[in-house]
C-alpha cells in the first residue's frame, strides 16, 4: 500500500489485521515512514496526532506478535538546550519501538555507525559497528 497522508496511513494500518488474516503468506510488515504523513498533516493538535500515533502503535504491536514489523521514523535536530538528534515525531513515539536501529552517514571509506539502542532509552548508549 502507498499512503500519501495521515488519514490514508491510519486507514491502512486499521485494516492490516484483517488483510494479514486473508493473506497468510505475508512474512513482514514494513511502514516507511510513519513520520512523513504526520509531518505534513492536517492534524494540527498535538493531542490528536499523539492519539492517532498511539492507535497505530497498538495495532502494529498486536501484529508484531506473529509477524516482524519494521517502522521507519525520520530524525531531526533539536537545538536547545544542546544540539541533539531526536525522533521527528517526538517523545511519545520515541518510546514505542522495542528495538531501535539508528543509521547515520559516516566518513567516506569508514566511520562508526550506531547499530541499535535495544531499550530505546537515552541512558543506554547505542552499540556501534565499523563500516
Amino acid at each position: 500500500f502507498r499512503c500519501f497522508d495521515e488519514l490514508e496511513l491510519i486507514a491502512v494500518i486499521k485494516h492490516l489485521e484483517a488483510f494479514v488474516e486473508k493473506h497468510p503468506k505475508i512474512r513482514l510488515i514494513m511502514v516507511d515512514s510513519v513520520s512523513f504523513p504526520f509531518r505534513h498533516s492536517g492534524i494540527d493538535a498535538a493531542r490528536e496526532r499523539t492519539s492517532a500515533l498511539m492507535n497505530i502503535s497498538t495495532t502494529l504491536r498486536r501484529l508484531a506478535e506473529d509477524i516482524p514489523v519494521v517502522v521507519t521514523n525520520h530524525m531531526t535536530t533539536k537545538l536547545h538546550p544542546v544540539p541533539q538528534t531526536v525522533p521527528a515525531l517526538g517523545d511519545s513515539w520515541a518510546h514505542q519501538p522495542t528495538t531501535r536501529i539508528c543509521l547515520s552517514a559516516g566518513k567516506p571509506g569508514g566511520g562508526e555507525v550506531p547499530l541499535s539502542c535495544p531499550t530505546g532509552r537515552e541512558k543506554d548508549p547505542p552499540r556501534y559497528a565499523q563500516v
